[in-house]
C-alpha cells in the first residue's frame, strides 16, 4: 500500500493525503470533533480514531470508508492517550 498521511480535525472530519505530492485522497465525516490521534493497524490496512462524542471509528485507510462504530459512553471515559498506546501494541 502506497505511503497515506491521515490528519482528523475538530471540524469532524479525517483528511488522507499523499506525503509526497499533499494530493487529497479522500475525506471521512464523524459525527464529532475528534480529539484523538489516528492509530494504524498496518497489518489489517485499517484506522482507527474516537470523537469528542466517545465514539471509535474504524476506517479502511486506502478508502477512508467506515468499517465499524463502537459508540458509548465507556469510550468517552477513556484516556486517548492511552487508548492509543494500546492500539498500538494490540495491533
Amino acid at each position: 500500500m502506497k505511503q497515506v498521511v491521515i490528519v482528523c480535525s475538530i471540524d469532524a472530519n479525517c483528511y488522507a493525503f499523499e506525503p509526497a505530492s499533499g494530493k487529497a485522497l479522500w475525506v471521512f465525516e464523524g459525527d464529532s470533533a475528534f480529539q484523538s490521534s489516528p492509530v494504524e493497524s498496518r497489518a489489517a490496512g485499517t484506522v482507527f480514531v474516537g470523537s469528542s462524542e466517545g465514539n471509535v471509528y474504524c476506517l479502511d485507510k486506502k478508502s477512508g470508508k467506515q468499517i465499524w462504530v463502537r459508540e458509548g459512553e465507556v469510550v468517552k471515559k477513556l484516556s486517548f492517550i492511552l487508548f492509543s498506546a494500546l492500539f498500538s501494541v494490540a495491533l
